[in-house]
């Protein structure tokens, strides 16, 4: 009987797993389907190095505010959809925009979902954001090589 027990638990602790996976995955869809938010990842999947910097989101967002950008990146990370990729002051390339230091990048989980519900595509959207003119400050800051 004590086996039945274990297996009934098991299976508890399984379905429990299943149901804050699920309530994961809603989230994360959720959030990334609200109108800013969504904006903010089509610009991510669009992106050369899948990884622009707030510079290049406030620029290709001209309608948002600042503020509104950078606390919705805020989220984004809180809710596991992006991750920053940061340069502590003097690991910085010479030769790169000096002012740009963080960049956003998907999760792996984030990014895993998304290409399994057909979401931000890079194939889609990288030559969309290709065909943008960019003036050279934000050229500068889209040559700027990515911390690993």
């Amino acid at each position: 009987m004590a086996d039945l027990t274990t297996t009934a638990g098991g299976a508890d602790t399984a379905d429990a797993d299943a149901r804050d996976v699920t309530e994961m995955r809603r989230q994360l869809l959720h959030v990334a389907t609200e109108d800013v938010a969504h904006q903010l990842l089509i610009d991510v999947a669009g992106h050369p190095e899948g990884a622009p910097s707030e510079k290049e989101l406030n620029w290709t967002n001209p309608d948002v505010s600042r503020r509104t950008i950078g606390r919705r990146l805020r989220e984004l990370v809180e809710v596991g959809v992006l991750e920053k990729l940061i340069y502590d002051p003097g690991e910085q390339p010479d030769d790169a925009d000096s002012t740009v230091r963080t960049f956003y990048q998907f999760t792996e989980r984030a990014r895993n979902l998304f290409d399994e519900v057909g979401m931000f595509d890079s194939d889609v959207w990288r030559p969309v954001y290709a065909r943008v003119e960019k003036p050279e400050d934000v050229r500068a800051a889209e040559a700027v090589p990515r911390p690993n």
